[in-house]
């Protein structure tokens, strides 16, 4: 393990864990990040999201970072989470159609 680790580094990657939220309404931003500083208060969460969260959702995260192509917040997640362990990747899924780029983001960022 310790191998991995060293050529991580090597590549740019840090030892910050940050928890990662992937979302396309406020409301189900507002719920997600919620849940993640209720239930793990001590890690930062960064939210990705497709539409501009409440101020107050965006008051509890660390960075927030909007973009309303979701393969384009998939492709920019990936490159700002790069450099930390993602400790957890969460994302909703509320049955609406489309967006399958940020429904599909936990299982393809750089842990």
């Amino acid at each position: 393990m310790e191998r991995v680790k060293t050529w991580l580094k090597f590549a740019g990657k840090g030892e910050q864990k940050v928890a990662a939220v992937f979302g396309v309404t406020p409301e189900c931003c507002a719920q997600a990040v919620d849940y993640l500083r209720r239930e793990l208060p001590d890690v930062p969460v960064w939210l990705f999201s497709t539409s501009d969260p409440s101020p107050a959702t965006q008051a509890q995260c660390e960075r927030v970072i909007v973009e309303s192509d979701s393969m384009q917040l998939l492709v920019t997640a990936e490159k700002e989470l790069w450099p930390r362990w993602v400790a957890l990747a969460l994302a909703t899924w509320t049955g609406e159609h489309g967006r399958w780029p940020v429904k599909m983001a936990p299982f393809f960022l750089p842990m």
